[in-house]
């Protein structure tokens, strides 16, 4: 699939013309989906501060990632980001980088997933200084696309299908990004990113995702799919995708190993990102059996 992007860099001196490179920025229309990756070492970038202003540039560079986090949080919510991130965006944003923090025009590049491009890119463009540093982010939308991928190559019928589906349980409620139902729910899926930053809130969620697994398992309950509701009973396949970071990213391993216990108590299947095909056609088998 195709990705646009553009490289990150930082430029003491304008007129002496040298930068060292920063990150990256790949993202598509097509799918929605936009990430930023940052190299968090600024030693090579240190050397070439002679005039003392790294410190303005990182200003900037947070800035940016904050936007892009506030873009995947309302995209994940299913609601429209108050800034939003296109290529429009990014190569407005581009044209208009002239001084420390500068923007490459944006460019394409193939990959499976913008988490394939993003290692890719950064790996091409972006010296680090330790191994440590290598560490992927990965927002849980790639995994919310690539599963609506893997749905979209099997025959489901779009009235079987709900995304950003409302289950209620006895006692509480949760959206799942997906809900493959008939006359009752068949299976259901919902998307989780480690190789994240803002690990505390991620375990919160996983809690109480969790919880209402829980009610469900032993109380059943109901999803809403469009204007119709229908039954959710104990035994549902309940499918967790999951995108697990490098070996570098502690946290986010801890928080991974974490949330499998609570998946296994729970009975649910935990699916890598490469798999999701086998969760599409799983569903395709319990919707025509």
């Amino acid at each position: 699939m195709r990705y646009d992007f553009s490289v990150l860099r930082f430029v003491p001196d304008t007129l002496r013309g040298e930068f060292v490179n920063l990150g990256v920025i790949v993202g598509s229309d097509q799918t929605g989906e936009w990430a930023i990756r940052l190299n968090e070492s600024y030693k090579r970038a240190r050397r070439l501060d002679t005039d003392n202003v790294i410190d303005s540039a990182v200003s900037l560079v947070v800035d940016l990632g904050r936007r892009f986090d506030e873009y995947n949080d309302a995209i994940e919510e299913d609601r429209a980001p108050s800034d939003p991130i296109s290529i429009d965006w990014l190569r407005d944003y581009a044209s208009q980088s002239r001084n420390l923090l500068q923007v490459t025009p944006p460019s394409a590049v193939s990959a499976e997933n913008v988490g394939e491009a993003l290692t890719l890119l950064f790996g091409h463009f972006v010296f680090t200084d330790e191994v440590a540093q290598r560490a992927t982010y990965i927002p849980r939308s790639t995994a919310v696309a690539d599963m609506a991928k893997a749905y979209g190559q099997i025959t489901l019928g779009a009235a079987n299908l709900g995304r950003r589906a409302e289950v209620a349980s006895s006692r509480y409620a949760e959206t799942f990004d997906f809900v493959v139902a008939n006359g009752r729910a068949l299976q259901l899926t919902e998307a989780f990113s480690f190789a994240i930053s803002g690990i505390d809130e991620l375990r919160q969620r996983v809690k109480a995702w969790s919880w209402t697994v829980r009610d469900i398992r032993e109380n059943g309950g109901t999803a809403q799919l469009g204007n119709r509701k229908v039954g959710v009973s104990p035994d549902v396949d309940i499918e967790a995708i999951v995108v697990v970071p490098p070996q570098s990213n502690a946290a986010g391993i801890d928080a991974f190993q974490e949330a499998q216990a609570a998946f296994e108590t729970n009975h649910v299947y935990v699916v890598p990102l490469s798999n999701v095909g086998e969760v599409a056609r799983k569903a395709a088998t319990l919707l025509w059996q």
